[in-house]
């Protein structure tokens, strides 16, 4: 499962998700999180509980009216009903192609016939762009509420983040699926149909560098939408269009870890709080000059160490043109950056750099999905002239049901509940396509002209499943399904 997500949301107990998570030992250390009750802090000032008693006097009925109204869409219930991202049948898609026609802070106006207060609306909007890199300005309706609204009444934090989750699955599968075909460190750069069509040529990079091509019955491409329209051959021209319509923008993190000598804890950080936002008042939308920290993430249970807390920064940048500036960034560069930030951060919390004992930045330019084009906004659910929305193309099968994309692309939601659900249903259909085929004579793998052959190995293997980082290629999907 590809995600950019650090907790989940709580699984409902007759749900798969829920029964994953259980036999693969995560379910039991969760860690619940309730993010409405994270301390808000505007410019220097720090305010506890603001769904109940609010920023200001002014901005207290506008935090107490939209808690009902996010509690209600979450339970859809008092008649809202909570938008499902990836939509389950055609009504959720119209319900979420409605949602979409207007912006998430045109919507919340709409519903509370006024204009923003500039502190809930600071909220809003940075929690959006750290959570989808998207400012309130421009992020969808639809889109935000499931997120926002999804996450609202709690949360649930793996051991060490999503990470846990991905490890637990792979003791799972390497419990009926030799190791030897877990391919990592694995470069996938071809995909396309065999000569006869009845088959998938995936070719990829090993770790030790060998160029090799494997032959499966069916793909399963969980990749970022721009990668797979640019090593997939043959794609139709609507499915490519389709595809450009998912942009992605650039995403830092950084896990910063605090050193108390005298083993004394500062109350600011050591009560149980999870996600601190930091805002301001200026109720404007991101410009290309912005690049600041929104939120800060504490993981106090995970540090062994009683002396030490661990906090994670998220810098999103909710702009085009800065991806290729980043390659120009030096690792040095990445920590002086996020120096400069601390050092407006940690006297928010009555700390001072003395305290920092290392800066590691985790991530490089992360992608993060975001459906749109040159005039704005793209509402992947509405249907087109063909009948078709963006989202029904981007999921549908290619090669008569043998190319299946996967993962956050195809919603443009940068969730672990979208990517799961999204690589599940892809499963399903493959698996229907293995399990229904005929027996077919093994085929050796058919190099390009830029593939070496395969060793011996490598044919065995093929028989078998074959898992290489960005795409699935297996001859049993129920394997690894």
């Amino acid at each position: 499962v590809s995600n950019s997500a650090a907790y989940i949301d709580p699984p409902a107990p007759d749900s798969e998700e829920y029964k994953i998570l259980s036999d693969i030992g995560v379910l039991n250390q969760l860690v619940p999180r309730f993010p409405q009750d994270d301390p808000l802090i505007v410019e220097a000032q720090r305010y506890e509980k603001v769904w109940e008693n609010g920023t200001t006097p002014e901005s207290k009925e506008q935090f107490n009216k939209l808690k009902t109204y996010f509690t209600d869409i979450n339970k859809s219930q008092n008649g809202l009903v909570y938008p499902e991202i990836p939509p389950r049948n055609a009504d959720d898609e119209v319900y979420l192609a409605t949602l979409n026609s207007v912006t998430f802070k045109a919507h919340l106006e709409k519903f509370l016939g006024e204009p923003l207060n500039v502190d809930v609306q600071g909220l809003l909007d940075y929690y959006l762009r750290s959570a989808k890199n998207q400012s309130i300005f421009e992020c969808l309706a639809g889109d935000a509420l499931n997120f926002f609204a999804g996450d609202f009444l709690g949360i649930m934090v793996p051991p060490g983040g999503i990470a846990s989750i991905q490890e637990g699955m792979l003791k799972k599968i390497l419990e009926t699926v030799p190791a030897e075909n877990i391919h990592n460190q694995a470069i996938v750069f071809n995909i396309e149909p065999s000569k006869e069509g009845s088959s998938m040529l995936v070719s990829y990079m090993d770790a030790g560098g060998i160029i090799k091509t494997v032959e499966a019955e069916t793909v399963v491409a969980n990749i970022p939408a721009f990668v797979f329209a640019r090593i997939t051959k043959g794609l139709e021209p609507w499915r490519l269009e389709a595809l450009s319509k998912i942009k992605y923008r650039p995403y830092l993190v950084a896990n910063v870890t605090l050193n108390f000598k005298d083993g004394v804890i500062p109350q600011s950080i050591e009560n149980d709080i999870y996600d601190v936002i930091m805002t301001n008042r200026s109720g404007r939308p991101p410009t290309e000059v912005d690049q600041i920290v929104t939120d800060v993430v504490f993981g106090n249970p995970k540090n062994p160490d009683p002396h030490k807390r661990t906090m994670t920064l998220y810098m999103p940048l909710p702009h085009e043109g800065i991806r290729e500036a980043l390659i120009t960034w030096t690792y040095d560069t990445l920590q002086q950056v996020f120096q400069d930030q601390l050092k407006i951060i940690l006297p928010k919390f009555g700390l001072t750099m003395d305290v920092v004992e290392s800066i590691d930045p985790s991530r490089r330019g992360h992608a993060i999905p975001v459906a749109k084009d040159d005039n704005g906004p793209v509402n992947i659910y509405a249907k087109g002239p063909d009948g078709r929305s963006i989202y029904n193309k981007l999921t549908a099968p290619a090669f008569g049901g043998r190319l299946y994309l996967a993962g956050q692309g195809v919603t443009a939601q940068p969730g672990f509940e979208a990517s799961w659900a999204s690589a599940k249903t892809a499963a399903v259909q493959a698996r229907m396509i293995v399990t229904s085929a005929p027996p077919e004579k093994s085929v050796k793998p058919k190099p390009t002209k830029a593939v070496a052959k395969t060793d011996s190995r490598e044919k065995k293997d093929k028989k078998t499943q074959e898992a290489a980082t960005g795409a699935q290629c297996t001859k049993d999907v129920k394997k690894v399904s």
